[in-house]
């Protein structure tokens, strides 16, 4: 679904990504791990357009995506859920969530129920400014948002960061369902070692701005997160 081939970037000189290899099975969920600074928000964002790459090749669905627009990319069928959110606090849940699916030209008729069915408590709260909701719920809503643009790769930057155990189950409860009634392929960064271990079907490791290490889910084992995630 998606495929990323020798991705190099840099930033005022410094070289951040270097030659990083990547690929997010058709329908499966794709966990990007590794300590803080190695580049995994670089590469979440030189997938959608908002980091500049200097060299290599993004394809979507075999289609060069490498040096399209940001917004280009959101219509081709990428939808990003960068750290910290990014809601409109102002806004109302219901005003973020149509704008979600506006930016798309999609309409929102029988839509909601779906993504009602996967978050429940965004149905009660949308009448309420997104700046009121809890971290948690904040979570669910702007990957609610991102579901309205009708992605084909959903990409989620530490989905599980400062939030409850009991809202961080939901999410890993929704994605599992994305994922197998809803065929989606998910690529996220995250940290929590349990939760990549729960729902992912490949991982891939990273290290000073390149992969080092990569499989099946099962392959995860204690000597390589204590090779290259222990701190």
């Amino acid at each position: 679904m998606l495929t990323l081939s020798s991705i190099h970037a840099s930033i005022g000189g410094s070289r951040i990504l270097r030659g990083v290899d990547l690929t997010v099975p058709d329908g499966q969920l794709c966990c990007l791990m590794g300590r803080n600074g190695v580049g995994k928000t670089s590469t979440l964002r030189s997938i959608v357009g908002l980091f500049k790459t200097d060299s290599g090749k993004i394809t979507l669905e075999g289609k060069d995506i490498t040096r399209l627009a940001p917004e280009d990319r959101a219509r081709q069928g990428l939808a990003y859920v960068p750290q910290g959110r990014d809601i409109f606090p102002f806004l109302t849940v219901e005003e973020n969530l149509l704008l979600g699916a506006t930016a798309r030209g999609i309409k929102t008729s029988g839509k909601l129920d779906r993504i009602f069915t996967l978050f429940p408590i965004i149905k009660e709260f949308l009448p309420r400014k997104g700046g009121m909701l809890s971290g948690g719920q904040q979570q669910q809503l702007a990957i609610a948002r991102a579901l309205l643009t009708e992605p084909k790769v959903l990409i989620l930057d530490e989905p599980t960061e400062g939030i409850q155990p009991n809202v961080i189950d939901q999410i890993g409860d929704a994605l599992k369902i994305l994922r197998s009634e809803d065929k989606m392929s998910i690529l996220l960064v995250e940290q929590y070692l349990d939760f990549c271990r729960e729902l992912a079907d490949v991982f891939y490791i990273m290290d000073r701005g390149t992969v080092v290490a990569e499989g099946g889910v099962k392959d995860l084992t204690d000597a390589v997160v204590k090779e290259f995630l222990t701190v």
